[in-house]
């Protein structure tokens, strides 16, 4: 049996109802940034879910992804409050959240982004929608069907 993990940070909430949805649809184990374990040596993949500020993820999950040792394999999705830009900024941001993952020997797996209210900018109302809600199992579901294929687990209990 195989050990996964999600580990998210959220500011207005947009992050933590994606991370609710893929958690559920992954059977992982979850956690906000704030309360995850120090020692994941027991994980085979980590899902990590950030807001997107100014084209990188919140400085909570960046020290996280600096700090750790990483799993095998990892997966990240993003949210945004932007328009246009937050399309953008999150390319940025996947890049730097890779890189670091990368640097560890962790395998990238995949990557989800969606729009989410902005509560300065009023932008994205009512964001994640259902819509959203399901591209981020249809997410949940690649990363399973990937890991699965590569590393040769299962993730049934």
């Amino acid at each position: 049996m195989n050990k996964i993990i999600l580990i998210y940070d959220t500011w207005t909430r947009n992050t933590e109802k994606i991370a609710k949805i893929v958690s559920a649809t992954a059977e992982c184990v979850i956690f906000k940034v704030d309360d995850s374990p120090k020692d994941l040596s027991g994980y085979d993949l980590i899902l990590v879910g950030s807001p997107v500020m100014r084209a990188s993820p919140t400085k909570k999950i960046l020290n996280f992804l600096e700090d750790f040792q990483a799993p095998p394999y990892f997966a990240l999705f993003l949210t945004y409050g932007m328009p246009l830009w937050g399309q953008i900024s999150s390319i940025i941001c996947f890049r730097k959240m890779r890189k670091t993952l990368t640097k560890k020997r962790s395998t990238h797996l995949e990557s989800f982004s969606c729009p989410g209210f902005h509560s300065k900018y009023k932008t994205y109302l009512k964001r994640p929608d259902e819509r959203d809600f399901r591209n981020a199992i249809s997410f949940a579901k690649s990363v399973i069907i990937k890991f699965t294929r590569i590393s040769g687990h299962n993730n049934k209990k």
